[in-house]
């Protein structure tokens, strides 16, 4: 990966080199990651020419524009350099190589969950069409498991898995929007029967959709698939109907109307009474702060999310993608419908599709639930969130959930008193 003279500063500093296959690897991920904001760092020395005189030092700017062809510098216009003279290169801090011979490499990443995440080298497939990255996940550090325990067993979250996948999907398109996750479904829940489990989340590039891709988290021992979905992603950004039509024939507006809250016939539940109560939840994951509407196909509440520092201790900085806290309390209102009517508890089992339109922040919002067809057994519903100004941000379709009376004594445990943030 550098000529002889270069090897000898790298030893002098204590440093080994890299295998080729690695060096490759992990220059076609900066490439498609687009790691302009990551901090770069220039190796130190002075490389010699051919008559014993030194190459002038180049900058990191000076040495992008020599290779596009946009400087002066050391090239001649054209991104080649005169014969004998290498310009020193600029890397991303954080690319630290792991053992030789392609067993794998830490890519720096970015993304809420994802920054802890290390991409494995590929032996044979391409990383324009397929890569994955192991994630370790530690549950003093995904401190949000300690609220959404079954059996007093931290288990996690769909939401905090939708969130997992979509930031490893959004690593293959940095630079597009996210438009959809569909067909997201569960094979296997995920139950921390240790402090520690380790996942690989696997990208596959679709081969017929655009910007589209597979993913699936999976734990490596045992090797065990849990959640899988599709991502795809648009160069425009998501623009709601004044209306959309769903599969279960919802008619959903592209604002908010509040007329649609009638006057209820009955006292509505309070937060403080269903935390604990009819929903197992703690602290982080109380996110509904008020029921506006109760009735037999419908159900409206005001609701909220958390910051991701405030859910893991390695948060980078990242935004969410789709806030699991948010959607999380906003699935709620469907297991308050099915605990006021059923007397059941309900767990989610996957959507058919989850649309963003635009970031909902850390404000209040306006959570709406459709109610469609479905069994003694299993709930279906859409899912559409508000935000304060009232207008669409997240549409989820077909989501779906098993119920049973079984359930409900995951809701057995003392009620919290902070519950609305």
């Amino acid at each position: 990966m550098a000529p002889p003279e270069l090897e000898e500063v790298f030893a002098s500093h204590g440093w080994s080199m890299i295998q080729p296959e690695d060096g490759r690897d992990c220059f076609h991920e900066e490439i498609l990651r687009d790691c302009s904001e990551q901090v770069e760092v220039l190796l130190v020395g002075r490389l010699m020419k051919k008559d014993g005189s030194h190459v002038k030092p180049v900058s990191a700017s000076q040495a992008t524009n020599n290779s596009n062809g946009n400087g002066n510098g050391n090239g001649n216009g054209n991104g080649k350099h005169a014969l004998g003279e290498q310009p020193l290169t600029a890397v991303s801090a954080g690319a630290v190589v792991g053992a030789s011979g392609g067993q794998g490499f830490v890519s720096p990443m970015s993304g809420v969950f994802l920054n802890k995440a290390t991409m494995q080298s590929q032996d044979t497939a391409d990383l324009a069409e397929a890569r994955s990255y192991f994630l370790p996940i530690d549950v003093k550090q995904h401190i949000y498991l300690d609220d959404h325990k079954f059996d007093g067993i931290p288990v996690m979250p769909m939401a905090v898995a939708l969130e997992i996948m979509a930031e490893a999907a959004r690593s293959v398109f940095p630079n597009l929007y996210l438009e959809k996750i569909s067909d997201l479904d569960i094979p296997a829940g995920i139950v921390f029967q240790a402090p520690q489990k380790d996942f690989v989340v696997e990208v596959q590039m679709d081969p017929i959709a655009e910007h589209t891709v597979a993913v699936q988290l999976t734990s490596v021992n045992p090797k065990k698939v849990h959640f899988r979905c599709k991502a795809q992603f648009s160069a425009q950004a998501p623009v709601a109907q004044d209306v959309i039509k769903t599969a279960l024939e919802t008619d959903v507006a592209k604002m908010f109307d509040p007329s649609v809250i009638s006057e209820p016939t009955e006292e509505l539940p309070l937060p403080e009474d269903v935390y604990g109560k009819w929903l197992f939840h703690g602290p982080i994951f109380q996110g509904i702060s008020q029921v506006l509407l109760l009735e037999n196909e419908e159900v409206i509440g005001k609701v909220s999310g958390a910051a991701p520092n405030e859910c893991v201790t390695t948060a980078d900085g990242s935004p969410w993608l789709v806030d699991p806290v948010l959607l999380d309390s906003s699935m709620q209102l469907a297991g308050i419908w099915a605990r006021h009517f059923q007397d059941v508890t309900v767990l989610p089992t996957g959507f058919k599709s989850l649309r963003v339109f635009k970031p909902v922040g850390l404000g209040s919002a306006t959570a709406r639930v459709f109610l469609g067809e479905g069994s003694a057994i299993n709930l279906l519903c859409d899912l559409a969130i508000y935000d304060e100004a009232g207008e669409l941000a997240v549409l989820v379709e077909g989501l779906g959930g098993i119920a049973s009376k079984a359930f409900n004594r995951f809701s057995s445990s003392t009620p919290v008193p902070e519950v609305a943030r």
